[in-house]
């Protein structure tokens, strides 16, 4: 009987887990609303079945499954505002460490342009929304970039696993 040493249980899930994030990507630039209805509806299902937050998760689930362009629409939408305004928040934070030395003045200058990027998207909505998708797509298939790469570390023992 063969035995598996330690660094390389896993490497192949790691794999796979990599490239199902890679097609999620193809699928989320190039298919985006299409996509997005079906992970949409996939929430949906997951939060009838589970119940995550209770009866309002059940009610919210069962919402979206039976309007599903406009669940998805408003979830798109709640996304993207919640990113704006994390964008001026964290613009915000930036810019007063800077004034109080608390950070460069490269992170200031972050910071100033990530108020301007959040003000700009409330203030335009419809053109983040429409961008809001095919970059999330962009960001999946990065990830799954990394995991891919993670995996092959694991195969050949040189990943970093932080202690628990």
């Amino acid at each position: 009987m063969a035995t598996a040493t330690p660094h390389s249980h896993g490497w192949a899930l790691l794999l796979v887990w990599g490239v199902a994030w890679i097609i999620l990507g193809l699928f989320l630039l190039f298919q985006p609303g299409v996509t997005a209805v079906v992970l949409v509806q996939l929430m949906a299902v997951f939060w009838v079945v589970g119940g995550v937050i209770g009866i309002l998760s059940i009610v919210a689930g069962v919402i979206i499954m039976a309007n599903p362009l406009a669940g998805t629409i408003v979830t798109i939408a709640f996304g993207f505002f919640i990113l704006a305004f994390a964008a001026i928040v964290n613009g915000l934070i930036n810019l007063v460490g800077g004034f109080k030395g608390g950070i460069s003045w490269g992170g200031s200058l972050l910071g100033f342009l990530q108020v301007i990027i959040g003000v700009y998207h409330l203030t335009h909505p419809m053109m983040g929304i429409v961008a809001y998708v095919p970059t999330l797509g962009i960001i999946t298939i990065a990830a799954g970039i990394a995991v891919i790469i993670f995996g092959f570390r694991v195969k050949a023992g040189t990943a970093v696993v932080p202690a628990t």
